[in-house]
């Protein structure tokens, strides 16, 4: 076999894995429900990376965004379901302190090495955990929290206990679903631990 033969027969597969690389594509992966649900880092997709969207009619540019492939149902009531992806656009730290509405967010998780290294959680409210009233945030929010006051109070106390030794005192309260109990439940995150806001999801 002739080196130029050779030569002939590395340039076609090289062309050939060029093509094969110009239709799929590697997302990173946020878990909607469980962190202890396992899944890999990535999930290989179909089709090139989207530089624009339509939404509402009109073309939105998304190149700007980070681009998460979603693992789970518990965002389900935002319409965000599992297999979808979701845009995300990044917060500097001015920002995570002054989220507005109620936006579906995208937490960072630490130490998880080969797993999807974000979560998906619908944001509550502020709280100030060195003097924070769980029956008055009850009573402000109880129109959006979708458990009785007793379990949401019991829940949030028992996230709290874990918390205190980190000593941050802001944190923001996030709702999520669990799909296997069918449940609704009421977590703690540092700010800090924020990524970004789901904006558009495909």
């Amino acid at each position: 076999m002739t080196s130029s033969f050779m030569t002939v027969v590395l340039i076609i597969l090289a062309i050939q894995i060029a093509m094969l690389c110009s239709f799929i594509r590697v997302e990173i992966v946020a878990k909607a429900g469980k962190v202890t649900k396992f899944h890999w880092k990535y999930k290989i997709l179909t089709g090139k990376r989207p530089k624009s969207i339509v939404c509402g009619g009109k073309p939105v540019d998304v190149s700007g965004y980070k681009a998460l492939y979603v693992y789970g149902n518990s965002m389900k009531d935002y319409d965000i379901h599992n297999g979808q992806e979701v845009f995300v656009k990044e917060l500097d730290e001015r920002a995570k302190e002054d989220i507005r509405d109620f936006p579906v967010l995208a937490f960072h998780i630490y130490n998880t090495l080969c797993q999807s290294p974000y979560k998906l959680r619908k944001f509550v409210s502020y709280i100030d955990l060195s003097h924070v009233d769980w029956n008055e945030i009850y009573r402000e929010f109880h129109r959006r929290i979708r458990v009785p006051k007793a379990q949401f109070i019991e829940e949030c106390e028992k996230k709290q206990d874990k918390e205190r030794q980190n000593e941050v005192p802001r944190y923001i309260l996030s709702e999520t679903y669990d799909e296997d109990s069918g449940t609704y439940h009421y977590s703690l995150h540092p700010v800090g631990s924020l990524y970004g806001i789901v904006k558009y999801v495909i």
